[in-house]
Order: C-alpha cells, then sequence, then structure tokens
C-alpha cells in the first residue's frame, strides 16, 4: 500500500452542515470544526483530506477543536476515530479541545474518552502535545474527572 497526498485545492459544496478552520501554533497542526459534525460525504472527505495532506507535509501533532460543534453523530465519531487511527499509524498523535458538554457525553457513552485526550482548552491541549510529559501515553490522558452523565442526571439532594 502506498501513501497518497491529496489535492490541497479541492474544494466541497458550499452547502456542507461541518465547516473546517485550520491554523498552526507552535508546529502543532489546530483544526477547528464549526457546525454538525455528522462525517459524511464531502465534509468527511475534506477533513480526512486536510489531515493526511498535512502528514504529507510533515504533520504529526493536531488538535481538533469541537467548541463550536453543537453535536455530533456516530459517522462523526468515525470520522474522528479514523483520522486518530492515521495520525498514530505515522507516528503521530490527535488530541480533542473545546468540546461541549454534549460531545463530552457521546465521548463518555461510547468510552472514546479512555482513546482521545480532551482538554478544556486548544492552548492547553497545544502545550500538552508541545510538551508531553514523559510518564503518559499517547491517547491516555484524562482531563481532571467530572460527573458522569449517570450522575448530572440524577437529582441532587
Amino acid at each position: 500500500m502506498t501513501d497518497t497526498c491529496p489535492d490541497p485545492y479541492r474544494a466541497g459544496p458550499e452547502s456542507e452542515p461541518m465547516e473546517l478552520r485550520t491554523r498552526n501554533s507552535r508546529g502543532i497542526e489546530i483544526i477547528e470544526l464549526h457546525g454538525k459534525v455528522v462525517g459524511e460525504g464531502t465534509a468527511r472527505d475534506r477533513f480526512q483530506e486536510h489531515v493526511q495532506l498535512q502528514m504529507c507535509e510533515g504533520s504529526r501533532k493536531f488538535v481538533v477543536s469541537l467548541g463550536d460543534t453543537p453535536w455530533l453523530n456516530s459517522l462523526g465519531i468515525g470520522m474522528l476515530v479514523a483520522a486518530l487511527a492515521s495520525v498514530r499509524n505515522r507516528g503521530g498523535e490527535m488530541v480533542l479541545a473545546s468540546a461541549t458538554s454534549r460531545t463530552e457525553d457521546v465521548m463518555e457513552v461510547t468510552q472514546l474518552h479512555r482513546v482521545f485526550a480532551i482538554f478544556d482548552t486548544v492552548s492547553e491541549a497545544v502545550e500538552f502535545l508541545a510538551n508531553p510529559p514523559a510518564n503518559l501515553q499517547p491517547g491516555r490522558h484524562h482531563r481532571a474527572p467530572r460527573k458522569s452523565v449517570a450522575d448530572r442526571k440524577s437529582p441532587e439532594k
């Protein structure tokens, strides 16, 4: 199997439910997702192509910001997991940042909070990737504990 680099100039249709904005900080690629992360069609393709293109250009550290995503479906989760696998297969790391409580709930219910490192802010994620602690394995970092979905739904005493 050979690695292929996507055409960075190919654009998707204007009506996509998910918008992708990118920037780089301290050599770390920051991908900001805006809108519904549904992981289908050209939105998924653009996301995967961007990650592949950046890896072809040498990037190995990625932060995916989910702060402006009201929700994600199972295809969106699959899109993120596929990208994580691609990045890790090439010796890199991808973390999530600024997830909404709804997105965090999805990550907890699917147990993906055990796979992805999730940070409160993009700057915390960048700092982690720029200076990873020696005693933590990639993808095994967790934020400070928070109430589980079940605990948040139970009435206070």
